[in-house]
């Protein structure tokens, strides 16, 4: 490898000790737009138009926060049943007392590292050109603003796990926060008082359900002796009542047949679900089932398809799922019939397409037949549609944190492994959404929406630890946990790979160093692709060379055994034997030139991988020459966001500042920076490995600032992650080396 030291450039001394001095950390102030403009933050709905009641609670909090003293940072906790109504009077508080403050932010901390994103937008939003790599340093944005001059409301959403809400709130002596939670412990965090909701009033009860219901006031009191009945059924739960309005809306005959439906499924939720005791959570699971009971009794194809809907979304998590993943599914569908099925672990099989639901068998009327299901879902008030501003029309779809865990434990164990599964044939149909080759493959959804998918992803195999599957041999299963273990990858999840690839091989009582059975290749490739990402180069050196002994001794398919030779000679280039790598690369390089076109993509990832090997090898000339093919080719086919496409740019970049062209590596790995910044995680690892180039570069031209900025991103993700997270032992040395640059820096 080439040496990592540079010169300073231009920078100045005087630079150089505001930083050692202890200003590299500081913030920028307030500019002045953003003082004069007023901030709204935060995914929190509109005004309910069928809030009402709660008069003297909202007049108590507004009391509570107008009459408390200056000094003291001012909290308020309002806790009580899910789906009682707390997040709406946080609603209405914040309507009545917007002209009262600067900043008013809103953040759902049901999901802890979606709430730390949330606090991380806010603070770009105040400190706009800062970087806000921690939840500390996000907190510390609200923390420093002065309060008489910008006077701020947060609302903590949903604080209802067990566990210490504390870390989000900012370390000030001012500021004014808003909590809801289910879990009264909570109620310790308040300092100018607290709140259990109850029930609204039997008469807002009645008008609540009235107007959920859609009914016109004329006939109110004709359907009054039907609504009291389902006003004390449901206890004046406030979710309940809109759930229930939305059912008897649809037909006015379930004015009368609702108690009926309510009581039979609530004996059938108390019975088969034990977790569920007799309370008013259970109630309002039991109002969810009313609906699914309903779409039932239904029997058209738009019932069924919500509720097969409802199942595969139960399997993902509850926010932001995109339906375009359905669009891909049926272009897989039809690309697997023109390439063919295949019962091989690595492909997809007809009976893993049997798996699929219905609604994906009709390919002309997909969109209107899967509209159809959503919006059946929707208006029983079950989810959430909303489409992304951003000019692709991609529609998302949301379900409240409890109706999803509803809808998850409303199926027993074989109902879940039957939704599970086929949730992972709609998964590895829409891996198949393009033609399958190396990165036409890395271009699906999965690939470039890394960022939103990711937790999606985590959710279903969360959701597989619950299935005890009584054939893991099964050909469907098989083929789905390889897909699993393909999105754990190019998600760079690699420690959890890891974990899920050995229990795979416990399951099939195989060794995971040892490959024997060849319908476990494909498992037995991505173990040793992940020990080569966790940087233990000879265990992945040695599990691909018995790989391909064991490809060579079956006679497999010539393209399947070049690809792992291939895999083979990028480990002995990991692991320092160049000399080897580049032997057996050239070698494949002159194979697939052969048999292939220019622009063939195993061609030109072979060439890629040849080219960091003469990188390495300090045959920077050749490097540069055959880097520079592949990028124009791939630049010629690819969309700008493609990994592989980026992959070579930054591997030009890395060649031009070993051969000293800095000004050529800055403008590559600063496009490359821009293009993942929007497309990987914080702390993805390629994402990382790209930043780690920046700063020398900035330095060398004379950009100090950027310089810093990027060293505190980097640091900034590394002080998140545990001490014996792989990223520390790849990058932690880039710290070091900036720590030790700027110390003999400031000697001199």
């Amino acid at each position: 490898m080439a040496s990592t030291s540079q010169s300073f450039g231009d920078v100045t001394a005087g630079d150089r000790n505001s930083i050692l001095q202890g200003n590299f950390y500081q913030s920028a102030p307030l500019t002045s737009a953003l003082k004069r403009k007023r901030f709204r933050h935060g995914n929190y709905p509109p005004p309910n138009r069928n809030f009402l009641g709660r008069e003297a609670e909202v007049a108590e909090i507004k009391a509570a926060f107008r009459g408390a003293t200056a000094g003291e940072q001012k909290r308020y906790v309002i806790y009580g049943l899910a789906g009682i109504g707390k997040s709406e009077i946080c609603v209405k508080l914040l309507k009545d007392m917007q002209n009262e403050f600067w900043g008013l932010f809103w953040v759902d901390v049901s999901d802890f590292v979606s709430a730390e994103q949330e606090f991380k937008k806010i603070a770009d939003q105040i400190r706009p050109g800062n970087t806000h790599q921690t939840l500390g340093d996000a907190l510390s944005a609200l923390a420093e603003l002065d309060f008489n001059t910008y006077p701020w409301l947060l609302v903590l959403d949903n604080a209802d796990e067990l566990r210490d809400y504390a870390p989000f709130f900012p370390s000030a002596s001012s500021g004014s926060i808003l909590m809801t939670s289910r879990n009264r412990e909570c109620e310790k965090h308040e300092t100018i008082g607290s709140r259990e909701l109850e029930p609204i009033s039997f008469e807002d009860s009645m008008l609540l359900l009235f107007k959920a219901a859609k009914l016109p006031p004329k006939d109110w009191d004709s359907y009054r002796p039907q609504a009291k009945t389902i006003v004390e059924l449901l206890d004046f739960h406030t979710l309940a009542l809109i759930q229930a309005g939305a059912f008897v809306s649809r037909d006015a005959r379930n004015w009368n047949e609702y108690p009926r439906f309510f009581k039979d499924n609530r004996q059938h939720l108390l019975t088969t679900s034990p977790k569920q005791a007799r309370s008013k959570y259970g109630d309002v699971y039991a109002t969810f089932e009313v609906s699914a009971r309903a779409l039932k009794s239904d029997g058209g194809t738009e019932a069924e398809d919500a509720l097969c809907l409802l199942g595969i979304f139960a399997m993902f998590h509850h926010s932001g799922f995109p339906t375009s993943i359905f669009e891909d599914a049926l272009r897989g569908i039809r690309h697997m019939k023109i390439t063919g099925f295949s019962n091989d672990t690595g492909r997809i099989s007809t009976s893993l397409a049997d798996l699929l639901p219905a609604f994906l068998s009709e390919s002309r009327g997909l969109t209107l037949r899967l509209q159809a299901g959503l919006d059946c879902l929707e208006a029983l008030s079950l989810i959430k549609q909303a489409t992304i501003d951003n000019g692709d029309g991609v529609k998302l779809v949301s379900m409240h944190p409890l109706a999803h865990a509803w809808a998850k434990d409303r199926l027993d164990q074989k109902l879940q492994e039957q939704a599970w599964m086929m949730t992972g044939s709609i998964i590895a149909f829409s891996m198949k959404s393009v033609p399958q080759s190396y990165y036409y493959r890395d271009s699906s959804n999965w690939r470039l929406r890394t960022r939103q998918l990711q937790s999606h992803i985590s959710s279903f195999l969360d959701n597989r630890v619950t299935c005890s599957f009584r054939d893991p041999w099964g050909v469907e299963y098989l083929q789905v946990n390889r897909v699993i273990a393909y999105l754990l990858h190019i998600f760079r999840l690699d420690q959890k790979l890891e974990l899920f690839l050995l229990a795979i091989f416990e399951t099939l009582e195989a060794e995971p160093s040892r490959p024997e059975d060849i319908n476990l290749l494909p498992f037995y490739k991505e173990m040793a692709r992940n020990w080569g990402d966790l940087n233990r180069y000879p265990s992945s050196l040695d599990l691909w060379r018995r790989i391909v002994s064991l490809q060579e001794a079956n006679s497999f398919h010539e393209e399947d055994l070049v690809s792992s030779k291939n895999n083979l000679a990028c480990t002995y280039a990991s692991s320092g034997a160049f000399k080897e790598a580049i032997a057996q690369l050239e070698s494949i390089v002159q194979l697939r030139k052969r048999k292939h076109s220019a622009d063939d993509p195993g061609l030109l990832k072979s060439q890629h991988d040849l080219g960091g090997a003469y990188l390495d090898d300090g045959q920077v000339e050749k490097a540069i020459n055959l880097l520079e093919h592949v990028v124009h080719i791939r630049q010629s086919i690819l969309a700008e966001n493609s990994p592989v496409l980026l992959a070579s740019q930054h591997e030009l970049g890395r060649a031009y500042t070993t051969a000293n062209r800095l000004q050529e590596a800055l403008k590559q790995f600063e496009y490359v920076a821009k293009i993942k910044k929007t497309t990987l995680p914080l702390g993805n690892p390629n994402r990382i490995a790209t930043l780690t180039w920046l700063p020398r570069l900035y330095l060398a031209n004379g950009q100090l600032e950027k310089a810093k900025e990027v060293v505190i991103e980097v640091d900034g993700v590394l002080r998140s992650l545990p001490k014996d997270d792989a990223r520390w032992r790849k990058h932690g040395e880039f710290l070091e080396y900036w720590k030790r640059s700027f110390e003999m820096e400031d000697k001199l």
